[in-house]
């Protein structure tokens, strides 16, 4: 879990606002809370024993979890509502394959997910940055 987050921080400071120079420094210094992290963990297990540390750690991790996966469904959800959603067959982005939800492009954040669509005046509709 933590290595994905660890591993996309970058992305994800990006992604919540932060220019490309900043999420990197925000990311180095996550990497850095980790290392201080990990230092402060060797020092524990030698006090406090392996299976205390484990089952506290096992709890806040799948507590960051949940909200890590929170925030990025309230990032969809607050991201733009498309006006007049639903299918459309002379609108290839008014849909897309999908396993969890009903497929139809609702927020903008779908529409801007699916290949060559894009969101412009509160719609989904086919193209690009060129047009």
């Amino acid at each position: 879990g933590i290595n994905t987050v660890m591993y996309y921080a970058a992305s994800i400071y990006q992604m919540s606002g932060f220019d490309e120079k900043t999420a990197v420094w925000l990311s180095g210094f996550t990497a850095l809370a980790q290392v201080v992290g990990v230092v402060i963990s060797i020092y524990l297990i030698e006090r406090k024993g392996r299976r205390p540390l484990v089952l506290s750690s096992l709890m806040f991790v799948t507590v960051s979890l949940i909200g890590l996966g929170l925030s990025f469904y309230y990032g969809r959800l607050m991201s733009g509502d498309i006006h007049n959603p639903g299918y459309d067959e002379s609108n290839e982005c008014s849909s897309q394959p999908a396993l969890v939800w009903s497929g139809i492009t609702s927020y903008c954040y779908d529409c801007t997910s699916m290949k060559g669509c894009g969101y412009c005046g509160d719609m989904c509709i086919p193209g690009d940055e060129q047009g």
